[in-house]
């Protein structure tokens, strides 16, 4: 696309936000938002084209000058006519007085031989749409005239009344036959005072205002304008507008035609103070690698997690990042996940509306006056961060390796028991003795977690002393630079605050401050339009941006990261197809493609579009929010089944989370009065539950209609005790009040009743608010019908929805399923004291080999090397997955579980805190555990007893304090081992040694089923046989045997006496 394209588009995209933003719209001249406002008396001269230009008192056009010089960002000056006066609908939230013109334009003041003049474009006419649609019914078709784009005369009121009755019989016309005559301002004031509800006047008269945009609307349109004037545009800018590269990728520097190529830093995820997933992994490197990228986040899936993780790793890289969205809470989950992963709230610098921006002013304020102080020098925590990541690689190679090496000893332990040969008995007695003399694989992933929390730590506390190292550098070489800054955001006005913007290289400021926030309209308040001002730019829910808006945003960018989700809600247009279709054509853009629609298009949509590798695009699939129950109905029917459930685990689906509230109700204008009653009774009586239960849930209450919603939170808010309403965070809002937020309990009134037809549906019907709706639960969820499940529409979601919580079953867990030998012996074991086990149960998205569950706590085993299906093992990273899952697993490899099944099991029930569960105490034989006994063996030499596993666990959490360089010595010094009877290292006696041959001799299978001796009371475990008699003993005579996890060391004579006898 040629280069002149970019400001073609540029231009175009401007005009569509001119004429779809409801903030540059009329609703009210006498709103204090309205200012200088003047009607003009007489005849209509300007519109009527008699006059090319409306001469102005000299007084009223010098202050309209001089607003219109000091206050091009914030203000506009328009010239309206045709008045609408009236009252919109109670539904309407804010003034319901009406006195705006129907059709207004630009305008401009020009001096012109002393004499002042107001100009306006007649090409360039504005319908007032935004006011049109709350006083026309729904589903109207809009069309625009023709013939108001060469101005209207008298004999044009035909023709207009003619075309408002084709858009809507709500308006009364009669009075537009007086034009060109005007009103005066006294006689529309006088009908504004007699007007009724429902009622709205078409008056001949017009009229002079300045109105102030919203601070949103302000900002963008400057910036586009400015944009649209320059010649030469940023690579990222180019790629994300027009889909093409430009020949060189290259970054102009600001105030200079000087060029230097773009490059960002190759990412470095370990850096990173926390768990990332795959998926997240692959979009921080991704930054790096493409100018434009995209990340696609479902439903709780971790969208700001991933953007302030994004936004941290750029910052370790020594780059900027800024992070935008289309409104505040987007951005403030965003700062809350810095927050939480830094430990600090300065982290950031917020511009937004008038309270961050005032935050800003005083941070800036406090920093120039002193109050602050250097920070602790970073060399020294850098080499014990590199130190640290050394240690970590060594024990994450050492797990790999002894996880290779676990499934050869499984092998050759099953071959010896299987086979018996002499070559096969030498493996075994060697896998035996390497497996037994080492750390268990569990003792070694704990070393790992953590020294990752060690890791993670000193981060956290490098990142914090580092940027108060860059924060006091700044102060210390370049103090005039921050008072500069200091002066352009506390400017009265966008004049003088240009001219103080233009004496900053911001590229220094950046270096003290280099991560940024805000929404998308308020960058302007503090941050300048210059190309490529920083590294990366995230816009965050782009899927509720229009392009217009990102435009600015992505301009200041290198590189460019898109975040959003196009299965959820999209950003809202009032601009019809035919004014699209118009401005399209005024653009030289070719309007029978959908390839520039801005009706239909998202930030998120263009950047999809525009990008052509498919490794660019990430799509983040762990959905951590929602209970799987509330989340399978939207997993199935929207991705496809691709979301790996991370809070599923068994044994907590007794009672479904999903609640299908069936009664009556009647559907009417949006509203069903007996359904919302239905819905606050049993929301007070869920109340009432909650609070003898001591619990607080947060609760919200969504209705996909907006008069439904407005019923409900006013029936809440007369009902319940606002106390209770702060108590419990109640909100109440449509589908687009709830996007990017969350509940523990959600409450769904679906309005509609067993009469409504396919119309009442066609809403709900829409993908994204349809699965907005219904995937904003955490923990449970209502939904209220008035009509049965088989009258509902049967081609509607809804319908889909409701089956599809009927049919669930939600207790189908796979018990039934066959276990191999290994499962089924550690299956029957655990169930024996008190455990409940599940064999290869789906849980983020990989099947464990055993999942035990016992009172609230879960254990996933990890069973290696026994040959078949328990064979391989779980890479690292996996386990990290299923940490974040909030599940703990333990890797138990069969060569251990064969010599130590006693002191496995042990492990295993201290970490599920059963020990206490009430199942037969076992009788061990002296003569068959001796090699479970601890050493007497006098050549080993005594070693202290060590810790808990418990104590080290790896879910346990570190002090919040920063660890000293001691502390951090001792952690590293003192790695877990194991758990309490755990002595690696002690050799064994060879008494004991005779004993382990004589296990391998007589070749006892650990395997063979043991549902016979079950069923007398007698369990085989370690070889040993333990009676029903040990019931009957006391613990002091039937203690748990001293377990020795110590190698066995068979001498030659040994091996020689026992190889000897008969094989298995």
């Amino acid at each position: 696309m040629p280069q002149t394209s970019c400001q073609h588009l540029i231009r175009y995209y401007l005009a569509c936000y001119q004429a779809d933003n409801r903030d540059l719209t009329f609703f009210n001249v006498f709103h204090r938002n309205c200012e200088q406002v003047k009607f003009v008396a007489g005849e209509e001269q300007l519109i009527t084209t008699q006059l090319p230009r409306l001469p102005l008192q000299r007084k009223h056009g010098a202050k309209l000058l001089d607003t219109q010089t000091l206050y091009k960002r914030e203000k506009t000056l328009l010239y309206g006519s045709f008045l609408v006066t009236g009252k919109l609908p109670a539904s309407y939230q804010g003034n319901r007085s009406v006195c705006a013109p129907l059709i207004y334009y630009h305008a401009a003041v020009s001096l012109d031989n002393d004499e002042y003049y107001l100009n306006i474009d007649h090409s360039k006419p504005i319908v007032n749409w935004p006011l049109l649609r709350w006083i026309m019914a729904d589903g109207q078709n809009y069309s625009e005239p023709d013939f108001i784009r060469k101005g209207i005369s008298a004999r044009d009121v035909a023709k207009f009344s003619h075309w408002l009755t084709s858009q809507t019989n709500a308006i009364n016309c009669l009075e537009l036959y007086l034009y060109p005559k005007l009103q005066n301002e006294g006689d529309i004031k006088a009908k504004l005072s007699d007007i009724k509800d429902g009622e709205f006047n078409l008056t001949s008269a017009s009229c002079i205002s300045v109105l102030k945009y919203s601070l949103a609307s302000r900002g963008i349109l400057h910036d586009l304008k400015t944009i649209a004037a320059e010649d030469v545009m940023p690579a990222a800018f180019t790629e994300f507008l027009t889909g093409k590269k430009p020949p060189i990728q290259e970054t102009i520097k600001p105030h200079s035609y000087e060029t230097t190529k773009v490059t960002l830093k190759p990412a470095q995820t370990e850096n990173i103070p926390g768990l990332l997933s795959q998926a997240q992994s692959q979009a921080i490197e991704n930054v790096a690698q493409y100018p434009v990228s995209q990340i696609i986040g479902p439903p709780g899936t971790g969208k700001s997690y991933t953007i302030a993780c994004l936004a941290l790793e750029r910052y370790l890289q020594g780059e900027s990042t800024l992070i935008v969205g289309q409104n505040n809470d987007s951005v403030n989950v965003v700062a809350d996940k810095l927050e939480a992963l830094l430990g600090q709230k300065d982290f950031v610098m917020r511009v937004g509306n008038a309270s961050y921006h005032k935050k800003l002013k005083a941070y800036v304020d406090d920093l120039l006056n002193g109050f602050f102080s250097a920070s602790e020098e970073s060399v020294q925590q850098r080499e014990q961060i590199q130190q640290q990541k050394r240690l970590l690689d060594k024990l994450e190679k050492r797990f790999a390796k002894r996880c290779h090496k676990a499934i050869r000893y499984g092998n050759a332990t099953w071959q010896a028991n299987q086979r018996g040969t002499l070559w096969s008995k030498i493996k075994a007695w060697s896998a035996k003795r390497a497996t037994l003399r080492h750390d268990s694989l569990y003792e070694i992933f704990g070393q790992i977690t953590q020294q990752h929390k060690v890791k993670d730590k000193l981060l956290s506390y490098y990142i914090s002393q580092s940027k108060r190292e860059r924060l006091f550098q700044v102060l210390q070489d370049h103090r005039l630079q921050l008072q500069q800054f200091q002066r352009a955001i506390k400017a009265q006005n966008s004049a003088k605050q240009a001219a103080n913007f233009e004496k900053i290289d911001f590229s220094i400021l950046l270096q003290a401050m280099p991560v940024w926030l805000g929404t998308l309209g308020d960058l302007h308040r503090s941050i300048p339009l210059q190309q490529e001002l920083f590294d990366l730019v995230i816009i965050d829910e782009a899927s509720q941006c229009d392009i217009a808006s990102v435009l600015p945003a992505i301009y200041r960018a290198k590189h460019v990261v898109v975040v959003g989700d196009p299965k959820q809600l999209r950003f809202l247009s009032f601009l019809s197809s035919q004014k699209q279709a118009q401005l399209q054509y005024r653009h030289y853009l070719d309007a029978t493609t959908d390839e520039h629609n801005y009706r239909t298009k998202s930030a998120l949509d263009l950047a999809g579009q525009h990008i052509h590798q498919q490794s660019a695009i990430s799509v983040l699939d762990e959905h951590f929010r929602s209970k799987s129950a509330l989340i399978d109905f939207s997993n199935r029917k929207f991705y496809h089944n691709q979301l790996k459930l991370m809070r599923h685990k068994p044994g907590y689906q007794e009672s479904s989370p999903l609640h299908l509230q069936f009664g009556e109700g009647q559907y009417q204008n949006g509203r069903n009065r007996e359904e919302a009653i239905r819905l606050l009774s049993h929301l007070n009586q869920q109340l009432k539950d909650y609070q003898q239960k001591g619990l607080c849930p947060s609760i919200g209450i969504l209705s996909p209609f907006r008069e439904q919603s407005l019923l409900l939170h006013k029936l809440i808010h007369r009902s319940m005790d606002p106390q209770d309403i702060k108590r419990f965070n109640i909100k109440v809002a449509t589908a687009y009040g709830f996007q990017g937020d969350e509940r523990d309990v959600m409450y769904l009134s679906m309005c509609v009743d067993k009469a409504c037809k396919g119309a009442q549906y066609r809403y709900m019907n829409r993908e994204d608010v349809f699965n907005v709706a219904i995937t904003r639960a955490r923990d449970e969820q209502f939904v209220f019908l008035s009509v049965p499940e088989h009258k509902i529409h049967s081609h509607s979601l809804l319908f889909d929805y409701v089956q599809s919580a009927l049919r669930q079953n939600l207790n189908d867990l796979n018990e039934t399923s066959s276990f191999d030998a290994f499962q089924g012996e550690v299956e029957r074991l655990l169930t024996l004291k008190g455990v409940q086990s599940w064999k290869n149960y789906p849980i983020a998205g990989a099947e464990l080999d055993l999942v035990c569950r016992y009172q609230d706590r879960v254990i996933a085993l990890d069973l290696i090397g026994y040959p078949g299906e328990s064979q391989d093992y779980f890479h690292l990273s996996r386990y990290k997955i299923f940490q974040r899952a909030g599940v703990l697993v333990y890797p138990l490899t069969y060569t251990r579980w064969y010599y130590q099944k006693h002191s496995v099991v042990k492990e295993i029930l201290t970490l599920l805190a059963a020990q206490q569960v009430n199942t037969p105490e076992e009788l061990v034989q002296p003569e068959t555990v001796a090699i479970e006994q601890e050493s007497a063996d006098a050549t080993s030499s005594p070693q202290p007893a060590r810790e808990e596993k418990a104590a080290n666990h790896p879910n346990n959490q570190l002090e919040s304090q920063r660890p000293t360089p001691n502390e951090q010595k001792d952690m590293t010094a003192k790695l877990p081992h194991g758990l309490t009877g755990s002595v690696p290292g002690k050799r064994v006696s060879k008494q004991q040694e005779k004993a382990a041959d004589t296990v391998i001799e007589k070749g006892t299978n650990t395997l063979e089923p043991i549902k016979e001796v079950a069923r007398e009371g007698i369990i085989t475990d370690d070889n040993t046989a333990f009676t029903e008699r040990g019931k009957h003993k006391s613990q002091h005579e039937v203690a748990s045997p001293q377990v020795n996890d110590a190698p066995t060391s068979l001498g030659k004579a040994m091996l020689e006496k026992s190889l000897d006898k008969k094989g298995p």
